[in-house]
């Protein structure tokens, strides 16, 4: 690791702790830390202010705290109003690398690298979640049929269905929209 990249990670995690702590507050529009006579931010301004950006994304245990991209108008129809992509037309599918696939709105892990597999459906499959937490399931009787919706269990986006059809060990397929997947490769 450079100097310059081991000076931003102690300077984000120093600056990001005083900020918590209200030892040190920013003005959202200028990013200048202020006295403490200044009400003491949100969090959520606090990672909205675009000088601070580029030195908290530089550090992996801060990501998480970074605010997502805004969904595109797929990605809504589909996570929020349950809507499907067309087959074969969806990122990921073709994606072979190990890494985890994470939900688009909230970033909450779903499905490993290794557990996706060619189902011929048009759409990412996988044969298992990353734990039995990451998804929930509810009955979806549109179309004309009975069949188990997947979203994610920490934001309830929809993902996509879930069917017995699939690979061993677990005789299931989960098959998912892609467009509501950010795969995140191992390093």
């Amino acid at each position: 690791m450079n100097l310059n990249r081991q000076i931003s990670i102690v300077f984000a995690s120093l600056l990001l702790s005083s900020l918590l702590m209200g030892e040190v507050s920013a003005k959202p529009s200028e990013g200048v830390p202020l006295s403490k006579d200044v009400a003491k931010p949100s969090t959520a301004n606090i990672l909205q202010n675009p000088p601070y950006l580029p030195i908290l994304s530089k550090h992996k245990a801060l990501k998480h705290l970074m605010p997502r991209k805004p969904l595109t108008p797929q990605q809504i129809k589909i996570a929020k109003e349950h809507g499907t992509e067309a087959p074969f037309s969806g990122p990921w599918l073709d994606e072979k690398r190990a890494g985890t696939y994470v939900c688009v709105a909230c970033g909450h892990s779903l499905f490993a690298g290794d557990h996706k597999y060619d189902s011929g459906s048009g759409w990412p499959s996988f044969w298992q979640a990353v734990d039995d937490a990451a998804l929930g399931t509810t009955t979806d009787t549109k179309l004309g049929m009975t069949r188990r919706e997947v979203h994610c269990a920490n934001c309830k986006a929809h993902m996509g269905h879930v069917f017995a059809d699939g690979p061993q060990p677990t005789g299931l397929r989960y098959c998912v929209n892609g467009s509501v997947l950010q795969f995140e490769p191992k390093d």
